[in-house]
């Protein structure tokens, strides 16, 4: 098998895009090729960790591409990705085409020096239904379809590591005092990953995450609620959703 070597130059390993995941640009380009493969066709495919597979059908792009550099443009849905550029002597994905692979390559993923990572920030808070107490109180809030997956033989969900080893998304709830008294705080308010009921996606709703449980003993009052989805390490920054206003009582 004669092997096909390429870079990912478009994205770059860990771009991040806030409040939209639309027209990301993917393309590659290809080293040298080995002379066995000098003329041979090859053909060249895009890999989302977020993609569902479908029958015959494993990448982003239907129809391969002749040549990565050209570009091919996806819209990317909230959460960490693993892109994938892979390149065959086969043209289309059916499992008889998959085990006549003869030659081929891939690059990129979730690790690795050639990793490519792409991190799609957006922040859709579902507004609490009731006032939040102290003691108890339910915060929802869209989140990545990977984030859980199921328990074997059950109705209930876990986190899912395989995702969780590449997720760069933090969910912070900002409090902002509104109204008296003045002297209040802002106060930050961060679950663990695991803090959280992973609810899946059902048409309409999209995947989402759900923490009950205490808040910080020192919010009292009226505040402006705010959601941020950001960059769990600093770094790549984040989005933030449209204020709501809530009361938070004993």
């Amino acid at each position: 098998m004669a092997v096909v070597t390429m870079n990912i130059t478009s994205p770059l390993n860990n771009s991040a895009f806030h409040g939209n995941g639309s027209g990301i640009l993917l393309r590659g380009e290809v080293d040298p090729l080995p002379e066995e493969l000098e003329g041979a066709p090859l053909y060249y495919r895009w890999y989302d960790n977020f993609f569902g597979a479908t029958q015959g059908r494993y990448s982003v792009n239907a129809a391969a591409q002749t040549d990565p550099r050209s570009g091919f443009t996806v819209s990317m849905v909230l959460g960490s990705h693993a892109v994938t550029l892979a390149a065959t002597d086969q043209a289309g994905e059916t499992d008889a085409e998959l085990e006549a692979i003869q030659h081929g390559g891939m690059t990129g993923g979730g690790d690795g020096d050639s990793a490519c990572l792409v991190h799609i920030f957006i922040a859709n808070m579902i507004p609490p239904a009731a006032p939040l107490s102290r003691a108890s109180s339910v915060l929802e809030a869209e989140a990545p379809s990977l984030w859980g997956q199921p328990v074997d033989d059950t109705s209930s969900f876990e986190l899912n590591e395989a995702y969780h080893a590449i997720n760069r998304l933090q969910y912070r709830w900002e409090f902002r005092p509104n109204g008296a008294p003045v002297d209040r705080d802002t106060v930050d308010f961060i679950p663990a990953a695991e803090d959280y009921l992973f609810i899946p996606p059902e048409e309409p709703d999209p995947a989402r995450i759900r923490y009950t449980g205490p808040l910080p003993v020192q919010l009292d009052g009226n505040y402006r609620l705010y959601l941020h989805v950001e960059d769990s390490q600093g770094e790549l920054g984040g989005h933030t959703s449209a204020e709501v206003l809530v009361s938070v009582g004993a």
